[in-house]
């Protein structure tokens, strides 16, 4: 089993920004899947879900997990909020030392988000459905992967980073 911390959670929960500041606090090296798609193949997550469609992006998402989990251990990855999805996606997560789900109330997440033109699953038609939509498909996924659970509209950052850190020691 490898010691990686792992973030999962829906767009817009923090995941990123939550993950950074707990590497930093935890002295570790942070990776966000979603920035090394983008880095490894130099184009946005955007332009490859136009030209493969969510099942190419799927495929090199996992293609890409693999080789994370491959050359890291002992670090802070936070995954891209469809990441679960994909069964190997879910096996590899699961052999992580600690899985945190990042969760968001759907008012705060829709604030985040009605803005937002790089999602490319968001685009067109009503926001709000959507949002409600992903979350009736993704959060049972999310809750039977976590081993803690942390609501980032509810909690400070510092809050939140205790919780994971209890969660570590306690394991």
């Amino acid at each position: 089993m490898a010691n990686n911390i792992i973030l999962i959670g829906p767009m817009g929960a923090g995941k990123t920004t939550i993950g950074k500041k707990l590497a930093r606090h935890l002295k570790q090296p942070f990776i966000d899947v979603d920035e090394t798609i983008e880095k490894r193949l130099g184009v946005t997550i955007a332009t490859i879900f136009d030209t493969e469609g969510e099942t190419g992006f799927r495929k090199r998402e996992l293609d890409i997990l693999r080789d994370i989990f491959a050359e890291n251990n002992n670090t802070v990855i936070a995954t891209g909020g469809g990441c679960i999805l994909t069964g190997e996606c879910r096996k590899l997560i699961m052999h992580q030392k600690l899985v945190v789900h990042i969760d968001v109330g759907l008012e705060q997440q829709y604030r985040r988000l009605k803005i937002d033109k790089k999602r490319p699953i968001l685009q067109g038609g009503c926001l709000r459905k959507k949002l409600i939509k992903l979350r009736e498909q993704r959060y049972q996924i999310y809750s039977s992967l976590a081993g803690i659970q942390l609501m980032s509209d509810r909690s400070s950052f510092r809050k939140m980073i205790d919780a994971i850190e209890s969660k570590l020691e306690a394991s």
